[in-house]
């Protein structure tokens, strides 16, 4: 089973959920956790097999394209 990940757009506010088929939803929370322990410097150091778009969206909540539409 894919992970999920929610997260609020710092632009509008909005909260969305995206798909993430590389990593299993047990293994994400795993990472996560351990992103925020600090045992990561990075969330491109924890989640080596994210596009930058996918982290953008853990990071900022941002979609693809949403900074140019604010949408």
């Amino acid at each position: 089973m894919p992970a999920y990940v929610t997260s609020t757009s710092i632009l509008n506010g909005k909260t969305r959920t995206m798909e993430l088929k590389l990593y299993e939803q047990d293994e994400f929370d795993v990472l996560m956790h351990a992103y925020k322990e600090g045992k990561y410097a990075t969330l491109e150091e924890t989640f080596p097999l994210l596009s930058s778009k996918a982290i953008e969206f853990i990071r900022y909540g941002i979609l693809p394209g949403e900074w140019d539409t604010n949408d």
